[in-house]
Formats: C-alpha cells, structure tokens, sequence
C-alpha cells in the first residue's frame, strides 16, 4: 500500500512513509492542495488531515486519530470510484458541486481552550467548526470574524486561521486579496494603529502573501 511520508526538500528523495493512504479512502490523484494540508510543524505533536480523511491525526512515532469526524454527509469510498478526470481539481469534484458531501477538513488551530477548523460542505461552501474542550461542546459558523484587524465585519479570506503553533494562530493574506486590503485601510476599515500598515501598503501584485500571526492569551 502506498504511503505519504517525509520528503526532503531538497533533492526530493523519500525520507520516511508512515501515514496509509486507506485513512485518505484510497485517493490517490494529484491535485493543488494549497494550504488545506499544511499542519504547523512547530506543533507538539502536529496534527495533519487529507482529503477525503474522516479523522484529524496526530503524528509522531505512530500515527493517532486525534478527532474523529461522524456525519451521515462525509465523503464514502463509492463517492470517489466514478469521479471525473479533469487538470483541476474543480473539474474532478464536480459531482459534489451541488450536494452536502463533508471534505477537505483544514485550517486546523488549536490551544488549551478551544479547537477550531474548517471544512467544504459541497465545493464552495466553507463550515467552521469550534470546539469547547471544557464544556465538550461544538458550534459550526458560516465564518469568523475579525475584530482583531477590522471596526467591522469583513467578508472575503479575512479571519479564517490557517494553521497553529503552541502560542499563538497564523492567517494568510494571499497575493490576490493585497490589494482589496489595502482598499479597507484607506476607506478607514481597518483598526487604528495597525502593525507595520505603511509597509503593507507598499505591497503590489509581485508581492509575496503576508502572513498575520495571532498570539494566544
């Protein structure tokens, strides 16, 4: 059975195999996963999901399920035996364009208080979960806000964490929402005061994403 693994990045050898692809319900196609499979390696110990996992994992010398997902809507095997070839990843998840199939769990942050993470219901809707561990209770929210950087609430990538470390949450503002940012710091949307504000208003469509970290109080 195949196996994800460790790859070194620079000559692109295999390292290590340890997570079996059966927890991933066999899929194996290639595809652009941007940020949804990318898990903070400065957690202690990392959590890691794929795309059609019905478990958050942890991953040290064995790999632990850490959440399990339970939903008569998650993604089954017979889901994925007919799916369309296509170059993107769109065209091949077509047929859940219009249904409420869970998938693509991601964005998961975590600290002593609460675990949160995100998940496609469909292809264009995005649930977020956020679990209470002292209270054992779980809420799902069409999205968060940010009050941390906006007077007011913001739609579009504003607010959705990417991934954690053990202090504190990470966000991305990609390259394509620069400039829609920047629209919000001139129209007065933004808190005064924000950290490094000239500098990002330096930034053009050749910049690299900026990255807004989050400490944990």
């Amino acid at each position: 059975m195949r196996k994800t693994g460790e790859i070194d990045p620079d000559s692109g050898k295999i390292l290590s195999r340890s997570l079996p692809l059966k927890y991933n319900k066999g899929w194996a196609k290639l595809f652009d996963a941007g940020e949804s499979f990318f898990k903070s390696r400065l957690n202690t110990p990392p959590r890691y999901t794929q795309l059609f996992m019905d478990y958050i994992v942890t991953i040290g010398k064995t790999i632990t399920p850490y959440i399990e997902l339970r939903s008569k809507y998650l993604v089954k095997n017979s889901d994925l035996e007919n799916l369309p070839e296509g170059r993107h990843m769109l065209e091949r998840l077509k047929p859940f364009q219009e249904s409420s199939k869970i998938w693509d769990v991601h964005s998961f942050v975590e600290n002593d208080d609460f675990i949160i993470f995100t998940f496609q219901s469909g292809v264009w809707v995005f649930v977020t979960a956020v679990y209470h561990k002292a209270t054992g209770k779980a809420r799902l929210v069409d999205y968060l806000s940010n009050d941390l950087i906006f007077k007011h609430d913001k739609d579009g990538m504003y607010g959705r964490f990417r991934f954690s470390d053990t202090k504190g949450a990470y966000e991305i503002l990609h390259t394509s929402m620069i400039s829609d940012f920047q629209e919000s710091v001139r129209n007065h949307e933004v808190l005064p005061n924000l950290d490094k504000a000239d500098q990002l208003m330096q930034l053009n469509e050749d910049s690299n994403p900026v990255i807004f970290y989050y400490e944990f109080k």
